[in-house]
């Protein structure tokens, strides 16, 4: 092997993994681990050297053992920029030849990433516990491997701990029992001055063939609550060690895959500190905020999104860890997959919340959104250096990425769809792919030619916009030609609604005929990933009577409507209007769009008293009628769209300062706090009240409450102090979120200062969280800016190993919008190394870029709007 011209990203293919028995001693007390590994090897070439990963790990000498004979390298070197050790020897291995690499290893147990530590607080004493998040490169943080997720091997791993605690893998334990040092050269420092009996020993059965990213162990102080699942195919009961959800989702994959789970158990682990959740096969470790619901006290938002996560991540067992992408370029195969059957899974166990509609006015229109800059890239995007995924794992891999795979399930239908998801599962089981395996697939049972039809869709940048006329139309475009699906909806004079899913458009210009008395509407449903310009009133009217009865449409007119004016391919106007002719609309779904956008445009305005009180009155106009319709009380048997149109109408009335909501919310906490028992707040409800009433207090330990005060959005230093008591001191998750949001409200100088002089001594979790509702509160949004400027070293430093800490971290620059903003952002990142994050970099500085046009253009635009409506009458 000739070292000087190795590839700096990909190991070298000579030698491959098959199997490793890893062993991993674990110590809580001084948060350090040592372990040994023996990898058996094949050579597929002729070499003199084998070369695996390894980073920020001390090593002991390797040995390798072939036919028998023990060989120790002539030189065993780390180069820890390519993060790999190179042993080499004197005699060539030969091609085919099977060989053992014994070594030895120990580290400092981290956090955030590879092995890592998580803490809680038990009877006032800080223990801690430990967990894996080796994705994407950070399985070589713990031991030595070849760390990439084409070269797969089975896992066999025994956890040596103290005793008293708990071991966790992949796979279930066969054997656990007091450990005594092996007589193993390897394993002297095992048992070195330890009593007998501290340490157990537990092994795990062998994994099925899989990556080194989903490799998963852990250890500490565990309980569980476990239930059983009986497979839909095979009638297999297997242990589930978290509540019933799993129990039902499990099953409903293995039907629609036709696939059996091929692991013996299932468990999720929550570990504090996490940021998110991992799918390892068969031990997903996750955030408890991702994963933990309490029916008594949690609100349904709260229940929709750990269905949506749990769903995603139980996918995963299947796309993605039985097969797995060839490389990272095609992370968005195992992303996008996963996030689509989370959407489809919560749509099957809730019907009600009709989360196809909801997809719409969430990860369809935030794809979109973003694809629409010069900075986004493609979902399928080179990535040679693998310690660059971190700035891939964003809204174009995991919803773009689903929202193609949805336009292809709706034009080839669901059943052909997932009759080539099947497929493509059994024929590359336990293997690697790539996407033209699966449009392969999916051509194969559809009789569509699906790879030629879906090229662009995955390698190019942004997305077709069509315009609609009723003449031919010449104007500027890209040079990319897409095939789209039109899914063309009519409407004929009768009433009668029809759907063409025949029609692709695969030219720059193309005439159908529709009927003189039908109204017409493309993209069906919302599917489609384009956006379209209709480019007349009549058009226009024709698209509003063809969408309404159907809410995906509804929302796709009212969101392109807002995308195209800050394009400037339509005016402000035509957005407005829609929102205001939706406003009577009954289903929350379309509510929900358009409490969403206004959002958007008091993000824009936020500097802007004067339309920020018109935003504020149009909201009013819209939901405070709802209130007084729905009330504040969740009778038992209402349908769920009765009680979600409640919460969203109260929480919006409430935030645009409607004085009778907020009078009614801060006595129905006085009595609360005078007789929880006797009443209750309405989980639901909790949030917003906790956010912006409050009145008469009680003292929590650390306080003394006298009196009467405002909330905390108010800036009342009881309540401040009442909601830092509970945000440290709750062990509901759910609670502590909205405690940060409470904290977060506060527009008092002196307690949001007092809050940023907190944040970095709080765990990792509620930094992300404080951050987020920090740069989300006007009054704190610039304040967060220079609080990340002055802090962003020791950020980076704290989160940068982190799955999505570009997305974290652009959070307080987004909403920026002037040239001194523009210039002072691009003058700070000048003085930081951004290599690891130059496109989230660019993607932010676009985002001020057009916020300062959008802004300058269409100011005026919605002042004109405004004092038109307002003169109607119509305002609040």
């Amino acid at each position: 092997m000739d070292l000087a011209s190795l590839d700096s990203y990909r190991l070298p293919t000579d030698a491959v993994p098959i199997h490793y028995d890893l062993k991993i001693r674990t110590d809580l007390k001084e948060l350090i681990f040592d372990g040994t590994v023996a990898i058996t090897i094949r050579f597929a070439k002729d070499t003199t050297a084998i070369v695996l990963n390894v980073f920020e790990l001390e090593l002991g000498t390797a040995s390798v053992v072939v036919g028998g004979e023990k060989l120790i390298p002539t030189a065993q070197s780390i180069n820890t920029d390519t993060q790999r050790v190179t042993l080499s020897f004197a005699k060539p291995f030969l091609t085919g030849t099977e060989a053992v690499v014994r070594m030895t290893f120990w580290g400092k147990i981290p956090g955030l990433s590879g092995y890592f530590k998580s803490e809680w607080e038990h009877d006032g004493v800080t223990e801690y516990y430990t967990g894996t998040f080796f994705e994407p490169t950070y399985a070589r943080r713990a031991f030595p491997c070849w760390d990439e997720p084409a070269l797969k091997a089975t896992f066999a791993v025994s956890l040596i701990s103290r005793t008293g605690t708990v071991n966790l893998s992949n796979m279930p334990a066969f054997f656990e029992g007091p450990y005594e040092p092996a007589q193993d050269p390897l394993e002297p420092a095992f048992g070195a001055g330890q009593d007998a009996g501290e340490w157990i020993i537990t092994r795990f059965e062998a994994t099925p063939k899989m990556s080194t990213y989903i490799l998963a162990f852990a250890n500490g102080p565990f309980a569980h609550v476990e239930s059983l699942f009986t497979s839909a195919l095979t009638d297999t009961v297997r242990p589930v060690r978290i509540y019933e959800l799993t129990t039902k989702v499990l099953p409903m994959l293995e039907m629609m895959f036709d696939l059996e789970y091929p692991l013996p158990k299932m468990d999720i682990l929550c570990a504090n500190g996490v940021l998110g959740a991992l799918e390892n096969w068969g031990l997903i470790i996750g955030d408890p905020h991702t994963f933990l619901f309490d029916p008594k006290t949690g609100a349904t938002a709260t229940k929709k999104g750990i269905v949506n996560i749990t769903s995603h991540e139980l996918a995963h067992q299947w796309f993605g860890n039985i097969v797995t992408m060839e490389w990272w370029d095609n992370l968005w195969l195992n992303e996008g997959f996963a996030t689509l059957l989370g959407s489809i899974i919560s749509d099957k166990l809730h019907p009600e919340w009709n989360v196809a509609a909801a997809t719409v006015n969430g990860s369809f229109k935030f794809a979109l959104n973003l694809d629409a800059k010069l900075s986004s890239h493609p979902v399928q995007v080179e990535c040679p250096d693998a310690n660059n995924v971190n700035e891939m794992v964003d809204t174009i891999t995991y919803m773009k990425g689903s929202s193609l795979l949805r336009m292809v399930s709706s034009f080839l239908g669901e059943e052909p769809f997932l009759k080539g998801v099947s497929l493509y599962l059994k024929e590359h089981q336990f293997g690697n792919s790539v996407a033209e395996d699966l449009w392969d697939a999916l051509g194969s049972t559809s009789d569509t030619d699906v790879k030629n039809l879906m090229k662009n869709w995955i390698l190019k940048t942004g997305y077709p916009v069509l315009t609609v006329t009723e003449a031919p139309r010449r104007g500027q475009h890209d040079e990319t030609l897409w095939t789209v699906p039109l899914s063309l909806v009519t409407l004929d004079s009768k009433g009668t609604r029809n759907i063409d899913k025949t029609i692709f458009l695969s030219e720059r210009e193309q005439f159908i005929p529709i009927d003189a008395d039908c109204s017409l509407k493309l993209n069906a449903s919302s599917t489609g990933f384009y956006r379209v310009v209709y480019q007349t009133d009549t058009l226009n009217k024709h698209a509003l009577e063809a969408a309404k009865g159907n809410v995906s449409d509804m929302l796709g007119l009212l969101n392109d409507a807002m995308a195209l004016a800050q394009a400037d391919l339509a005016k402000l106007s035509n957005a407005l209007a829609l929102m205001t002719g939706f406003g009577d609309a009954p289903e929350y779904i379309v509510l929900e769009g358009i409490a969403a956008n206004i959002s958007s445009l008091l993000d824009a305005w936020w500097e802007n008293p004067s339309i920020v009180e018109h935003l504020r009155s149009l909201d009013r106009h819209i939901f405070v009628p709802l209130v007084s319709k729905l009330g504040y009380d969740y009778p038992s048997g209402e349908s769920t769209d009765t009680a979600v149109v409640r919460t969203l109408a109260v929480n919006r009335a409430a935030n645009a300062r409607d004085p009778s909501t907020v009078a009614v919310l801060k006595a129905r906490f006085t009595a609360f706090m005078a007789d929880r028992e006797a009443s209750p707040l309405p989980p639901d409800l909790v949030p917003v009240i906790y956010k912006v009433v409050s009145d008469l207090f009680p003292a929590p330990p650390c306080c003394d409450l006298s009196g009467g005060q405002w909330g905390v959005r108010h800036g009342g230093r009881q309540e401040y102090d009442y909601m830092w008591e509970i945000l440290k001191t709750t062990k509901l998750p759910a609670e502590e979120g909205h405690a940060a949001l409470a904290v977060g409200a506060a527009e008092d100088p002196v307690l949001m200062a007092e809050t940023f002089d907190r944040i970095l001594q709080e765990n990792d979790n509620r930094v992300v969280q404080l951050l987020h509702v920090l740069s989300a509160n006007p009054k704190s949004r610039r304040l967060t800016v220079q609080f990340f400027k002055d802090n962003y070293d020791a950020l980076k430093v704290r989160f940068e190993t982190s799955l999505g800490f570009q997305s974290y971290l652009q959070e307080p620059f987004r909403l920026l919008a002037t040239v001194e903003d523009y210039e002072e952002t691009v003058a700070f990142f000048k003085t930081k190394d951004m290599a690891k994050f130059a496109r989230w970099m660019e993607q932010t500085l676009e985002t001020i870029r057009i916020n300062i046009k959008y802004i300058e253009r269409c100011t005026p635009q919605i002042l004109e709007w405004f004092e038109s409506w307002s003169t109607s009458g119509r305002s609040m």
